[in-house]
């Protein structure tokens, strides 16, 4: 059998805790920037960046999460926290047993109620699942990376981050109209992560301020 989740409960407590998005922002932060820091990978942003945590939610999108479940489970750098449900909602997902596979419960579709409890939201992305998962760990300051909802250089994502074979992500038409629709839930999900955890939770801008160096930055819509 995996672990449970619960064995990470207040894990990190009082440290800062880094969700890494796949925002094309990323491309101007050096992965070394990561080193000896706790970062928590949205789906395969591990491959790009050094973290001690994976999330995934989707993994009944078999092209993309049966390669990726089978290099985790290889790894003893690396624990993967995963839904027991398909985005939180749907059937059981596929997994296999490995001692570095968490497993968690996921609060009703799209609410965000379960926060405080074992139990993670499942609203839109799964980099909301992270904040989450951030605060039950114990994080006293959470830096959100990569969340860009929006086309920085024209780009939707960090270079090399979306495979051909993908079904979804960029690959997917209704991907900027579903970007456009997350920031005001994860404004909701940061609002009661700060609340119940007694946690700050900012945003990390790679550039010297929000002129963005000369970057150009359309958001989603």
């Amino acid at each position: 059998m995996n672990k449970k989740i619960t064995e990470l409960k207040d894990i990190h407590k009082g440290e800062d805790i880094w969700v890494i998005g796949a925002g094309s922002s990323m491309n101007y932060v050096d992965p070394s920037f990561f080193e000896n820091k706790i970062s928590i990978s949205v789906n395969q942003m591990y491959e790009h960046f050094p973290c001690e945590y994976v999330v995934g939610r989707d993994l009944q999108v078999r092209q993309r999460w049966e390669e990726t479940i089978k290099d985790l489970s290889n790894r003893r750098d690396i624990k993967f926290l995963y839904s027991r449900t398909h985005q939180g909602y749907g059937g059981v997902n596929p997994i296999v047993e490995s001692d570095n596979f968490y497993e968690f419960e996921s609060g009703e579709r799209g609410m965000i109620d379960c926060i405080g409890t074992d139990s993670m939201v499942a609203i839109r992305t799964t980099l909301n699942t992270c904040i989450q998962i951030a605060g039950y760990m114990g994080a006293k300051n959470i830096m959100i990376c990569g969340k860009d909802e929006g086309r920085l250089n024209g780009n939707l994502y960090y270079d090399g981050y979306v495979k051909d074979y993908w079904p979804d992500s960029e690959n997917w038409g209704g991907i900027e109209n579903w970007l456009y629709q997350t920031e005001k839930n994860t404004k909701m999900v940061r609002d009661k992560v700060k609340e119940v955890y007694g946690c700050n939770i900012h945003s990390l801008n790679p550039f010297i301020n929000f002129k963005l160096e000369g970057n150009t930055y359309e958001p989603s819509k």
